[in-house]
Order: C-alpha cells, then sequence, then structure tokens
C-alpha cells in the first residue's frame, strides 16, 4: 500500500525551530530539542517494530529502527525526514546505480541492501561524496591556516587526504570508516545552507564519503565538532518541489531472538502455510511487498516448523518463476528458524506478470515442505 505524503514544502517550519536550537547553539549540556506541538493520536502509537517521530512525524521501522538505535541514534543520524519509499543510487563512485528501498535522515540516508548478509543489509548513503562532487567541479584550495604546524594529523592513504586535530577524534570516536567513510577533500573553508539544512554560517568543515564534518568553535566541546545535515540539504534540493510516493513499511524486522517469532510481521505478507509428506510439518513463507518495482531487490522468507517447533539448520530454496526465465537462491535458517534469500528482479520482472516463488526447505538432507507464493510488479 503506497501512502501519500504531504509536500515536503511544510517540513521546514517542523524542522527550522528543532535544528537551530538543537544543533548549531552553544548549549552547555545535553542537546536541548525544540518544543513540538502535541501530536496527533495517529502519530503516537507505532506499527510493531516501529518508533514515531514526534519532532518531524515520521516512523521508521525494522532494520532501519535497529541500524539508527545502534549507531548514534541523533547525533549521528538525525530524525527522520522522510517515509521508505524507492530510489536509484547514483553511478560511481557515488553509488552503485541500483534501485533500493531508502529513508531520509538530517544527517544521512539510510539504504536496505538485502542483497547482502547481516549486518550489511543496512547501509549509507554516501551523501558525503554526492554533495562534493556536484558542489566542487573544481577542487576547492584548503584553509592553509588550519594546517599550519600540526602534529596532530593523520594521513589516509587510500584517498590522499589527511584528517586532523577535533575532526581526527570525532572520526575515532564516531564509528569510523562504517560510520563516516574515508576522508575526499582537505578543510576548507564553507558557508552552510540556510534553516533548515544549516546556520548559514561559514565553518571550516571536511568532507567524508558518508559524512561532512563541520568545526563550531562557538560551541563547547563536545558540541564544537557536528556533522552537516546532508540528509536535510539533499533531500529537500531532490524532492521540494515533487515529494517521493512513500511505502507502507517495507523494511523488515532485525533477525529475532531464542523464543521470537521470526516471520516479519509488520514488514511481511500474512505467511502463507503448506504441508510436508510427514503430516505435523509446514513451512511458512511470505515476501515484504506484494507489488515491488520491477528493477527492485525482493527478499523472501521462510521457517520450517516439525512438532511445533522451528528447525534451525534447515535448508532453503526457492525458484523464481518469471514470465519468460527462472532464477534461485537460496539459504539456511538460523539459531531461530528463519531462512531467507534475495533476487535482484532487474532484467528478469514484467510490470503487471505475476511471479511465483517455489520454496522447499528440507532438514536432515530429507526434503519436509514445499510452498508457493506469488507477487506482481510494478
Amino acid at each position: 500500500m503506497k501512502i501519500k505524503n504531504t509536500p515536503f514544502r511544510a517540513l521546514p517550519l517542523i524542522l527550522a525551530a528543532l535544528v537551530l536550537a538543537s544543533l548549531f547553539l552553544a548549549v552547555p549540556g545535553p542537546l536541548v530539542e525544540a518544543a513540538e506541538p502535541t501530536p496527533s493520536p495517529v502519530l503516537t502509537r507505532a506499527p510493531e517494530n516501529c518508533q514515531v517521530f514526534p519532532q518531524t512525524g515520521f516512523t521508521t521501522c525494522g532494520l532501519f529502527l535497529q541500524y539508527w538505535k545502534a549507531h548514534g541514534g541523533l547525533s549521528q543520524q538525525g530524525y527522520p525526514i522522510s517515509g521508505v519509499f524507492y530510489e536509484r543510487n547514483l553511478p560511481p563512485p557515488s553509488g552503485d546505480g541500483q534501485l533500493h528501498l531508502v529513508q531520509y535522515f538530517q544527517r544521512a540516508r539510510f539504504e536496505y541492501h538485502p542483497e547482502n548478509r547481516p549486518p550489511y543489509q543496512v547501509l549509507l548513503g554516501l551523501l558525503g561524496t554526492t554533495q562534493y562532487s556536484s558542489k566542487y567541479k573544481v577542487a576547492p584550495k584548503p584553509d592553509e591556516t588550519y594546517y599550519n604546524g600540526r602534529t596532530d594529523c593523520e594521513m589516509f592513504t587510500q584517498t590522499g587526504f589527511q584528517v586532523c586535530g577535533r575532526f581526527l577524534e570525532y572520526w575515532k570516536a564516531n564509528g569510523g570508516l562504517g560510520q563516516q567513510g574515508y576522508p575526499i577533500s582537505p578543510v576548507i573553508m564553507e558557508e552552510n545552507a540556510p534553516p533548515p539544512a544549516g546556520d548559514g554560517k561559514i565553518h571550516p568543515v571536511q568532507y567524508f564519503q558518508r559524512a561532512r564534518f563541520e568545526q563550531h568553535s562557538e560551541n563547547t566541546r563536545p558540541y564544537d565538532a557536528l556533522l552537516g545535515l546532508l540528509g536535510a540539504e539533499q533531500y529537500q534540493d531532490k524532492y521540494s518541489l515533487s515529494p517521493p510516493e512513500f511505502l507502507n513499511n517495507n523494511i523488515p524486522p532485525p533477525a529475532p531472538g531464542p523464543g521470537e517469532d521470526i516471520i516479519p510481521a509488520s514488514g511481511c505478507l500474512p505467511a502463507k502455510e503448506g504441508g510436508g509428506p510427514d503430516g505435523p510439518t509446514t513451512i511458512q513463507a511470505c515476501i515484504p511487498d506484494s507489488a515491488p518495482l520491477k528493477e527492485s531487490s525482493v527478499t523472501v522468507y521462510g521457517r520450517l516448523i516439525s512438532n511445533g517447533q522451528a528447525l534451525a539448520g534447515a535448508s532453503f530454496d526457492a525458484t523464481w518463476r518469471f514470465s519468460k526465465t527462472t532464477a534461485t537462491c537460496s539459504g539456511f535458517s538460523n539459531n531461530s528458524g528463519v531462512a531467507s534469500c534475495s533476487i535482484n528482479l532487474a532484467g528478469k520482472a514484467v510490470a503487471g506478470s505475476p511471479v511465483t516463488i517455489d520454496i522447499t526447505m528440507s532438514y536432515n538432507g530429507s526434503q519436509m515442505s514445499k510452498v508457493s507464493i506469488a507477487f506482481t510488479p510494478r
């Protein structure tokens, strides 16, 4: 189901007070949030595996929410400023050129990569690379006064740039390569975007693959080094005049722990069950989206239940039957009994033509159960 969003033009009014109060004012203690109006009752009740952020009115779910909480939350990612929607990455070096489910945050873009194994199914978009390459067709001159006489720098031979002082300290303390990426520029003087994407002032900044570090000498530590709001800048540039169509939650939840339900309840269609030759053995299978884009990646989930227990270590084989071709993927159920595998539909699926997935699960070398599910790409 698609959710029609309100135009993004209204969002800056909500974010401006929040951003200026919490990110760019000198504060002696923790960041202070601006007062917000009481959210509507609809927004106060989050679906399963989701969290509603009344500060912006958007919801984050499943693996995206897990990533947000585990990787710095508000200080590193910011609040969500969009729903989930399909977006095509830029070609290398700014992306992989593929279509992904994404969600924008003030400082980041989360991308869902079901083709990857955990923990790499959620990746941060290369917003720093995108912003820097589009803004500076000619390499800007470094701020020489910043580097004069410094002995607290580290050279990154991968890109040929060095990171010094407070920026190096921040990089090491806040996720390093995984969260920020390699440096792709020297320190330069740059004017921030006006609110809500910045404070409109000039700061020493340094670009990294996934971020822009900003020196705010007007703030006391630890707020003298802040991340630029690249997510807000790029989302506003792309979609302020033509907002995307948001999808209902299509990001599956994290892999559950022992004893938890392993079929994604909020990110999957109702599981379809099929029987096995041995009576009390069933397979449950589902996919997150009944109408994915014909160039997207789709993940199918399944679990094998025998005598009321989900079996760990069961083999999982899926045959995808398209109108003109077939494809296969496979995997094994984890300790919680869940198995999954993914296929990229590009070049295989035809919009409006149903795709059938035949799923077989085996245990200890013996076929236990099979089931078929279907979806129609758009």
